[in-house]
Formats: structure tokens, sequence, C-alpha cells
């Protein structure tokens, strides 16, 4: 739970958390700031948008397990 709210409140080591986990997708709340913060990184592109969510998606996601 605290590396989920580390990632999702965008808290210090937020990026090394997804990365070491090898996130490919990330489902979040349209005004979160993670969504905030991923609509500016490169690292990652919206694939969907509604009202209540955003679905980001690496651009260069890790390989399959």
């Amino acid at each position: 739970m605290k590396d989920h709210l580390t990632i999702l409140n965008v808290r210090r080591g937020w990026r090394e958390l997804l990365d070491k986990n090898q996130v490919n997708w990330v489902v979040v709340p349209v005004d979160s700031a993670l969504a905030n913060t991923l609509a500016v990184v490169d690292e990652w592109k919206v694939v969907h948008q509604d009202d209540s969510a955003v679905i980001f998606a690496r651009t260069k996601p890790w390989p399959a397990k």
C-alpha cells in the first residue's frame, strides 16, 4: 500500500517503483497527481481517457516475462 501511495501521489521514488515492478500500464483518475505527471513524461503516452480515468502505456514497454 505504501508503494501504491508513493506512486499515485508522485512522491520521491515513484519512478523507480514503476521501473522495479516493470509496470507497462497505468490506470488512474484524470485529476490525480500521477496523471498530470505522466502526461508530460516522454516515457508514457495516453492510450485512453474519459471523464473519470486515463490509461497510460510505456512508450518502450518492458518485455513480457
